[in-house]
């Protein structure tokens, strides 16, 4: 437990655990955190990949982290529940089933309104969509923070890994419903598993929509932490090529910093085959 906590020590020396404002006359950033936590219905069979296993480990970053927004893929019912229990200042909202969870601390946010759709041309209901292999979904929460008042629309996704045009009809659905729910002066916040390169279709979309997404990594003041890649395959550091985990913001948020949580010792035990992606954003307005 001890050598799992330390994976949030080194990558993320940028960011302050107690998620204070990084300059008290300035605006309060907002602690945001992305993270796949590899689906498990806690069987034997499933060898180290067990839930109970990894369980305290992936919990404990969370917890380490204290985000104000999370975003979590691969969360079974098994491991929502858990979830439920160890993190209760938390609203979780998610579809039944392995999905996509947004977890909501409710001490820094009151939760205006929130919910889920399907990732298909039928939005309200069950299905796969397009070419996808597994159904999909995304979830979404209107939020006011207490401290201020500031308005964020917070979203969270989980692309297909295989469907290249459920990606990119993925993408477009969530911008069209980002237009079509996005209150009046709400700054936005997006994050999630892309299962896509930097450079490919679907991230170019959301990138180069008139809502004008930019990606944190790109954008932080400071420069990122940690390594590029987020998909570790379960090897930790050996296999760090894949950026596919992403924190999206509008041009009204400035992204103070960012970092990937992984452990510098290339022979360390890793709690999931992704590593978290943790940002700091200011969304005071303008």
């Amino acid at each position: 437990m001890l050598r799992m906590l330390a994976l949030v020590t080194g990558a993320a020396a940028a960011l302050s655990s107690d998620a204070q404002p990084l300059h008290p006359s300035a605006c309060e950033p907002i602690r945001v955190m992305t993270y796949n936590i590899h689906v498990s219905a806690d069987l034997e069979s499933e060898g180290k990949s067990r839930w109970s296993l990894r369980r305290s480990a992936v919990i404990g970053q969370i917890q380490a982290m204290r985000p104000g927004i999370l975003g979590l893929q691969e969360v079974s019912s098994v491991q929502k529940a858990d979830l439920r229990k160890t993190l209760p200042g938390y609203k979780l909202e998610g579809l039944s089933g392995e999905t996509s969870v947004l977890a909501v601390d409710t001490s820094v946010f009151r939760v205006r309104s929130n919910g889920s759709f399907w990732l298909s041309p039928r939005p309200l209901e069950r299905g796969k969509g397009w070419d996808a292999a597994y159904t999909r979904t995304a979830n979404w929460a209107h939020l006011v923070r207490k401290r201020d008042g500031r308005e964020v629309f917070a979203l969270n996704t989980h692309l297909d890994n295989r469907g290249r045009r459920s990606q990119i009809e993925s993408v477009r659905q969530i911008l069209a419903w980002i237009s079509d729910h996005r209150g009046p002066g709400e700054a936005i916040v997006l994050v999630g598993d892309m299962n896509s390169n930097p450079s490919s279709i679907p991230i170019n979309e959301l990138t180069s929509a008139p809502l004008g997404l930019r990606d944190a990594y790109v954008t932080t003041k400071t420069g990122p932490a940690g390594p590029e890649g987020t998909f570790n395959a379960g090897l930790a550091v050996q296999t760090r090529i894949f950026r596919i985990d992403y924190v999206f913001v509008d041009p009204t948020v400035e992204v103070a910093s960012y970092s990937v949580l992984a452990p510098d010792d290339p022979t360390a035990s890793v709690p999931s085959d992704h590593f978290p992606v943790v940002a700091d954003i200011e969304a005071c307005g303008k």
